[in-house]
């Protein structure tokens, strides 16, 4: 005798709901500055507190005459001198602003070594780490621009919700500098270069909820200018969301002959 058996779609079916995705919050870590005269390049002592999905991000102003750009910045990771990687710059002019990176930097004393193309006439830089920042592909938006006004601005749109925003600008002037506030911005350094009379400023915002369009800003008397400005998204959780069905299954389609 041969008997078809086939399970049909009845018994007990159970509906497994996994848990969402967990995002970290991002959160501030340190600030460091240093600046220069004549100088082919400069190195900051940075202390880093906390690495817990970290990066560190160098902010740099150059006045540049003859046009010198950032050749290479280095931090501390596993004990190593690491290359940190590069993001975006801004101007065209005298006056140019860079952004780098690095992840996982080492905790302490950490120094970060900037070595320029040629000499600058004047370099200001700021570094900030921060936390809770996602490990793979950290960047979420970035821009920049340069202009000669008394107001250097730039917008970057986050898509990341919760992300943070860091931006680097530098002035041609001794002028005071006035950071624009905005919810969630905080000033992380102001610095003047009295030899070149140069004057240099960073600032984070974040977390930016819902994501969309911010405008990084500051005032001072009209003179060239450039900014540059990147947002990070916050760091993700290997957990995985999504729904799973679990029912009989052992003799879905199976044939056997008696």
């Amino acid at each position: 005798m041969i008997r078809i058996l086939r399970a049909a779609l009845f018994g007990c079916l159970t509906l497994v709901i996994l848990p969402p995705l967990s995002l970290a919050t991002i959160a501030f870590d340190n600030t460091s500055n240093a600046n220069t005269g004549l100088a082919v390049g400069v190195t900051v002592s940075h202390t880093v507190t906390s690495n817990t999905n970290g990066i560190l991000i160098v902010g740099v102003g150059l006045d540049r005459p003859t046009g010198p750009t950032v050749s290479g910045i280095t931090a501390l990771k596993g004990g190593v001198a690491t290359a940190l990687t590069f993001i975006r710059a801004d101007g065209t002019g005298v006056e140019r602003t860079e952004l780098w990176y690095i992840l996982l930097p080492d905790t302490g004393t950490n120094s970060v070594v900037l070595t320029y193309s040629a000499q600058v006439s004047g370099s200001i830089v700021g570094v900030v780490s921060l936390t809770g920042v996602d490990q793979v592909s950290p960047i979420d938006a970035q821009n920049g621009t340069f202009g000669n006004s008394g107001t250097a601005s730039t917008s970057v749109t986050t898509v990341a919700d919760n992300a943070w925003i860091v931006d680097a600008m530098l002035q041609n002037s001794s002028a005071t500098v006035t950071m624009t506030p905005h919810t969630n911005r905080v000033e992380r350094w102001n610095v003047s270069q009295p030899v070149d009379l140069i004057v240099g400023a960073g600032s984070t915002q974040g977390p930016i909820t819902p994501a969309g369009a911010s405008t990084m800003d500051w005032t001072f008397t009209a003179i060239p200018w450039a900014i540059s400005a990147a947002s990070f998204k916050p760091f993700v959780s290997a957990a995985v969301t999504g729904t799973k069905i679990m029912g009989p299954s052992a003799l879905v389609g199976k044939t056997s002959i008696q």
